[in-house]
């Protein structure tokens, strides 16, 4: 069943290109963009790197998340899946998450040698700030889900959705730059990867039944 349900959230995600291009796309220029107003001051580059990649990723995965459930909600298939039982619900839900994060994560990660150009990053620098984007990644995508799922059946609910998981992005965006911050100035940045992980754990643990409840009482209040 988890094949079938994966297999179809890569299709719809296909089936969706365009959709899916405006965040990545926005996501280059936005990042490609500082180094061209910065100018060649290598110091400052390195130092706003991680920051700016950051900025970027979240931005790109608040343009997705609309779209996570909307089409879903609309056509009823939520609905049959709820009508499934919860198992089958929350298979939908790992699904997406599953074939999201990778949609978000591996554009940004294949773009990451290019950017570490512009920004004259160090392999090492590159490496972690890649590693803290495969930790945080997924906490982002989850915690989208969580305000899709919240808003799913609100009309135009993107901004709201916005002011729903926005705050709930901060401790991942302070544990990811605190990383690449004790890097470059001679510390061990284990203790923030640590941090990182065992949020991603909490969030893999807690939020898929909290999407679930969510959707769950969309559908009861339509």
């Amino acid at each position: 069943m988890i094949k079938a349900l994966l297999y179809r959230e890569w299709l719809l995600a296909v089936r969706k290109l365009p959709v899916l291009l405006q965040p990545v796309s926005f996501l280059l220029i936005l990042i490609t963009i500082f180094p061209i107003a910065v100018g060649a001051e290598t110091t400052l580059l390195q130092q706003i790197a991680p920051g700016v990649i950051w900025v970027g990723v979240l931005l790109s995965v608040l343009l997705s998340s609309e779209h996570f459930y909307q089409a879903d909600y609309q056509d009823g298939t939520i609905a049959q899946w709820y009508l499934a039982g919860n198992d089958r619900l929350l298979l939908s839900v790992l699904a997406k998450l599953l074939v999201q994060s990778a949609l978000q994560i591996i554009p940004v990660l294949l773009l990451l040698p290019i950017l570490s150009l512009f920004y004259t990053l160090p392999v090492m620098t590159s490496v972690l700030i890649g590693l803290t984007i495969l930790l945080g990644g997924p906490c982002l995508v989850l915690l989208a889900m969580l305000g899709a799922a919240i808003t799913v059946a609100v009309p135009r609910a993107g901004l709201l959705l916005i002011v729903i998981i926005l705050p709930l992005y901060f401790p991942v965006i302070i544990f990811a730059i605190s990383a690449m911050r004790h890097y470059s100035d001679g510390f061990s940045p284990v203790s923030d990867f640590a941090l990182l992980g065992a949020l991603l754990l909490f969030k893999l643990t807690l939020m898929p039944f909290a999407i679930v409840a969510a959707l769950k009482t969309a559908l009861s209040e339509s």
